[in-house]
């Protein structure tokens, strides 16, 4: 299954050049980790599934890396799906960066895209009310 980049930015190739501002909260996971850090988890916890050849990954990180840092209610992981494609190819998705809101192991919204900060944290506080 070949997974394509969302909203694809020509002149976002430079952003491909370094590894994003990724910081030691929002933890780079394996398709061997997925169930004991997802599936298993006692809480909230979003998956970024990117490519490293996705710039609109790429923008992502600092979104991921600010609200990692501001919420210690969640938990941030992200799982490359060209190095790991198992977990992505399971799932079905065929867009990414794709996100998934896990709460207690169980999936509870997705989307694909490009998002801000103040969106994509409204998008996890939106669907963790339904379910708390």
């Amino acid at each position: 299954m070949a997974l394509t980049c969302e909203w694809f930015d020509s002149t976002a190739f430079r952003l491909m050049k370094g590894t994003g501002t990724m910081n030691e909260c929002v933890r780079s996971i394996t398709d061997e980790e997925f169930e004991s850090e997802v599936l298993q988890h006692d809480g909230a916890v979003v998956v970024d599934f990117y490519s490293p050849h996705c710039p609109p990954c790429h923008r992502m990180s600092p979104v991921l890396d600010s609200i990692c840092a501001e919420r210690h209610d969640l938990k941030l992981v992200k799982l490359n799906i060209a190095d790991h494609p198992l977990v992505a190819q399971t799932l079905g998705f065929q867009y990414v960066p794709h996100f998934i809101l896990y709460f207690l192991g169980q999936p509870v919204a997705e989307f694909h895209g490009e998002r801000s900060k103040d969106n994509f944290a409204r998008w996890v506080d939106d669907n963790l009310a339904r379910v708390k």
